[in-house]
């Protein structure tokens, strides 16, 4: 009898902890209010490795980071898509035309997390 009730509720476990969201996110991004609606969409803010030369920029955020993490074991692992979107909106917060410096890390297990990739880069608007 005890071990269908403790087989029991470690199913009950597992559904519960499978249940929850597949994934979070983090970011060191807060909106002002300057920049409340974004001169450009989120899906169109485009991610450069390197720098952008040719063009006059204002730098808006050097150091943006994004975390993307999975919730548990059973989940999923994070995309660079994943963490590609969660920059792209961040920067939109920000008013931001595009980030330079992008990199997208590989997923690695993190203290709160199953899974975590992280997205850095320097968000900036264009001046010309």
């Amino acid at each position: 009898m005890k071990n269908v009730v403790r087989t029991g509720v470690a199913a009950l476990a597992l559904t519960l902890l499978a249940s929850c969201g597949g994934t979070w996110d983090t970011s060191n991004v807060q909106q002002t209010s300057a920049a409340t609606t974004a001169s450009t969409p989120a899906s169109e803010i485009n991610l450069y490795s390197g720098d952008l030369t040719g063009r006059q920029y204002r730098v808006l955020k050097k150091h943006l980071l994004v975390t993307v993490n999975k919730s548990t074991a059973l989940h999923p692992s994070p995309t660079a898509q994943m963490v590609k979107d969660k920059m792209q909106k961040e920067a939109a917060k920000l008013g931001a035309d595009a980030i330079i410096f992008a990199t997208i890390s590989s997923v690695r297990i993190g203290l709160a997390s199953w899974g975590v990739r992280e997205g850095k880069g320097t968000a900036f608007q264009f001046t010309d």
